[in-house]
C-alpha cells in the first residue's frame, strides 16, 4: 500500500493496493486526510498527529525531504512510524474497517526532485508505505 501526500497533507497518490485494502475505496486527488473515513475522531486526531509529526521532523542529516527513490528505500527499510485506521464508506457498499501499519517519510515531491537546484524549503510531500494490516478489533492496543 502506497500513499502519497503534499505539505497540506492532501491526497497526491492513492495506489491500487491502497484501494484494495480499503474495498475500492479511493479518495479524489486533492482531499485532504481529515476527509478520510476514519473510524471515529480518536483515530483521525491520532493519525493526523502522527503525520504532521513526520511532516516536522529534519532528518539527521539535516535536509528538508529525500530524493524520491531514497524516500522509497527509507519506507521500506524503516520501522512503521503512523498506523491508519480506516473504514470503507457506506456508499462504498460494504462496510470494513482496516488498521494498517505504515511508515509515513519526507519526499522531495517529483517537480522539485527532478532538478539539481537547492529547494530546501520547498514544500515536502509524505511518501507512505503500508508495510502491514491489523485485524482493526487491535486498534486500541496500537501505541504511536
Amino acid at each position: 500500500q502506497l500513499v502519497v501526500l503534499d505539505h497540506e497533507l492532501r491526497v497526491v497518490l492513492w495506489s491500487e493496493g491502497m484501494a484494495k485494502a480499503t474495498s475500492s475505496f479511493t479518495p479524489a486527488h486533492g482531499t485532504g486526510v481529515e476527509g478520510l473515513p476514519f473510524p471515529s475522531v480518536s483515530a483521525r486526531r491520532t493519525a493526523i498527529s502522527a503525520l504532521e509529526s513526520v511532516m516536522g521532523e529534519r532528518s539527521a542529516e539535516g535536509e528538508a525531504a529525500l530524493h524520491p527513490t531514497l524516500a522509497l528505500q527509507a519506507a521500506v527499510t524503516t520501522a512503521p512510524n503512523v498506523s491508519l485506521h480506516l473504514v470503507t464508506p457506506l456508499h462504498i457498499g460494504v462496510r470494513d474497517e482496516v488498521l494498517l501499519s505504515m511508515t509515513a517519510v519526507k519526499m522531495k515531491p517529483l517537480s522539485t526532485a527532478a532538478s539539481s537546484q537547492g529547494f530546501e524549503n520547498e514544500p515536502c510531500h509524505l511518501l507512505i508505505m503500508g508495510l502491514e494490516s491489523f485485524d482493526p478489533g487491535l486498534a486500541s492496543l496500537w501505541r504511536e
